[in-house]
């Protein structure tokens, strides 16, 4: 029988004899032994055990619990002489898989960690740990009867689905278990990037969301994209993150984080914004998972010196489905944004409502005929905008802008801008498909102010313009080719104007042209734009003091300009006997050209070119004009141009010594026709030109 227990605290006279009155020390050898059913069996066991009339104290070293190796074990039950007193203590030093550890807390009565959510498969590495348990020696043992405490340490740590794109490897950890919860703490690797990491786990049932997850580390480069963020085409350099995610049974459902952007770089070349490195700029954002396959980024707030905006992000299945700019505001700016997926016809639905905003930078990019502007890819959508007052370039200003657009691989299919210009004036943009081409169509009654807000021309002055051109999408770029028409506009003066017109006998075009503007009645030209230059040909402007014969080429990627013409003094009349036939095309020299004009070059970088005229053919009446300008040399080449004769003297010279003969190879028809298409050719050398840098570059 065992003594009663009636709460006093036990004497030698009620225990009976002392603990030590009797003690039976034994060794033991690959035993197996229970300790807490039905949780799994000790086996393969050997060590030391000593039984006195108090406690029963084994010690072993090796064994196994299932699949892990026992290091240690120490199994302590104490008071066995008092019915329903007795306790058990079991510390065993575990090593193995976090799998099999996870499985074997996991087992009857425990139930942990799966009575919280946990699965043990989901969760793997490998480790050594201390496990102590405590429950009394009663014949039923449940779970709220039993205290335990796990201590391990945690290499290779992998949860290969924390969420449906995010994963942890490789992860180092201390991790401590016990009845209330998970304590862990180290270095893992989330989709490849190496975070500290904290993982809070609590038992507690009344918690709404137990599981806490805690990320600090750096991002930068390609680290951007294997952490499914869209951002390292536009930050340059360290950014430091601080992310905390909750949820509960493996299931994420809410977080946030902060960005601190203060050691990068950022840019965004559409509006023109820049945060300099070892500047302030922070992101804060909270994040709301619905679902394995929905997430919404909810207040997203990006702060800088010069920018302020509020964003949210929608995505299902790693699809933006929706993207809202509620405010954005910085320098030139002020305006709201919202983009929906259209699941049915596949691209975004956007409207764009601003007070103000500053178009110079998306006009750059929009208008490039080379690939040297920062490209940007965007998805497929259809535009609707209404913005009161648009920024172009050189400071022009647009109001009542109306927009809308639709935009397709990369590119506008279709274009309508209507704004207004000044109080009176308006300026209208249209892009309509033709064919495997598409159509520009650009009018305004305002020239000057139209063509400066495009970057084009800024010595303009009022006038009416109307062009048309073909665009074509290439490996550089855009290309354009068309007609342009000015009617009724004025020239302001300019260095290079005022070179041009330094002979005497354009005193008068002079005079006008410092005093405020020089007039022209028309102005007409072909012109082709490709690969950041623009040919001009068939340019011929007239008003009463100066007529102008214009050709040659503007190379915005080498910054140099390279013109060549005649000037006409006194347009009006001296131009009357070019109307004459026969006398008048001897006198003048063809269409455009005036008895006395004199023949011009301009060459050389776009903002100080050198201006030459040919004295010699001021005063040569019409048709000798050609010669004296074949003696003054004509148009320079620009540097481009060199370089494309250089290498297509180089690829001709290659070909003469692979048939020094100069005998045609024997080849069959159409082979021979592409090798010699000077189509062919020409491709070659733009790839080459392509690959060269000019002064500046």
């Amino acid at each position: 029988m065992w003594p009663q227990d009636n709460g006093a605290k036990s004497t030698e006279a009620e225990d009976g004899l002392p603990a030590d009155s009797v003690t039976f020390k034994f060794k033991f050898n690959k035993i197996a032994a229970h300790y807490l059913r039905p949780m799994p069996v000790l086996t393969n066991m050997s060590g030391t055990a000593e039984l006195d009339l108090h406690s029963f104290h084994l010690k072993a070293t090796g064994g196994k619990i299932k699949q892990l190796t026992i290091q240690k074990a120490d199994l302590l039950f104490s008071h066995i002489q008092l019915e329903g007193k007795a306790t058990a203590k079991i510390t065993l030093g575990l090593k193995g898989s976090v799998e099999d550890i996870l499985r074997v807390i996991d087992h009857k009565p425990l139930g942990y960690p799966s009575r919280y959510g946990i699965k043990p498969g989901s969760i793997t590495g490998q480790a050594t740990a201390v496990v102590v348990l405590k429950f009394p020696l009663l014949k039923e043992v449940g779970l709220k009867d039993v205290t335990f405490d796990v201590t391990a340490n945690i290499n290779h740590l992998s949860i290969p689905k924390l969420s449906r794109n995010l994963a942890i490897s490789d992860g180092q950890m201390r991790m401590h278990v016990n009845d209330s919860g998970i304590d862990a703490e180290g270095k893992i690797i989330l989709n490849g990037v190496q975070f500290t990491s904290k993982w809070l786990e609590n038992f507690d049932k009344s918690q709404e969301l137990p599981t806490q997850y805690s990320l600090n580390g750096i991002i930068e480069g390609a680290a951007w994209n294997r952490l499914n963020l869209p951002f390292d085409s536009y930050i340059d350099g360290p950014v430091k993150i601080d992310l905390t995610l909750y949820g509960k049974g493996g299931v994420l459902v809410k977080g946030n984080g902060q960005f601190n952007l203060m050691n990068s770089k950022v840019s965004f070349a559409p509006l023109g914004w820049e945060k300099a490195r070892n500047k302030a700029g922070i992101v804060g954002f909270d994040l709301q998972f619905e679902g394995p396959n929905r997430l919404k980024v909810k207040n997203i707030i990006l702060q800088s010196d010069n920018l302020v905006a509020n964003l949210e992000i929608d995505l299902i299945n790693d699809r933006v489905t929706r993207f809202a700019v509620p405010k954005l505001i910085m320098k030139n700016t002020d305006l709201a944004m919202l983009m929906k997926w259209n699941d049915t016809r596949k691209y975004y639905q956007a409207t764009l409502d601003g007070k103000f905003f500053n178009a110079a930078p998306l006009i750059k990019i929009l208008t490039a005929t080379n690939d040297n502007n920062e490209r940007v890819d965007l998805p497929d959508f259809n535009l609707t905008a209404k913005i009161s007052t648009m920024l172009t370039e050189n400071n022009v200003r647009i109001k009542d802008v109306k927009i809308s657009a639709i935009y397709r691989n990369q590119d506008f299919t279709h274009v309508t801008l209507g704004g207004k210009l000044g109080t009176d004036k308006s300026v209208a943009v249209t892009i309509t498909p033709n064919g495997d081409k598409r159509k520009l169509y650009f009018t305004s009654n305002d020239a000057g102010d139209a063509l400066r807000g495009l970057g084009m021309f800024t010595l303009g002055i009022g006038g009416n313009i109307s062009l048309s051109a073909d665009m074509v999408r290439h490996e550089f770029g855009i290309s354009l080719g068309g007609k342009a028409r000015v009617t009724k506009f004025k020239v302001i003066d300019s260095p290079g104007f005022s070179k041009l017109l330094a002979e005497k006998k354009f005193a008068k075009a002079k005079k006008e042209l410092e005093k405020g503007g020089l007039s022209f009645d028309d102005f007409k030209m072909d012109f082709r734009i490709y690969n950041g230059v623009m040919e001009i040909t068939n340019g011929r402007a007239h008003g009463s003091s100066l007529g102008i014969i214009v050709a040659g080429a503007i190379d915005q990627t080498y910054n140099e300009i390279s013109l060549s013409g005649t000037i006409t003094p006194a347009y009006g009349l001296n131009s009357f006997l070019g109307h004459i036939p026969l006398i008048g095309t001897i006198l003048t020299g063809g269409k455009g050209q005036g008895i006395f004009a004199a023949t011009y070059s301009i060459s050389g970088p776009l903002d100080n070119p050198e201006v030459k005229i040919n004295p010699l053919s001021v005063l040569a009446p019409g048709i000798f004009r050609s010669i004296f300008t074949a003696i003054g040399g004509g148009r320079k080449k620009t540097h481009r141009e060199r370089i494309m004769k250089e290498e297509m003297n180089k690829m001709m010279g290659k070909r003469m010594n692979n048939n020094p003969t100069g005998k045609k190879k024997n080849v069959p028809a159409d082979k021979g026709d592409k090798a010699d298409s000077p189509s062919r050719s020409k491709h070659k050398t733009g790839q080459a030109v392509k690959s060269q840098k000019g002064p500046g570059k």
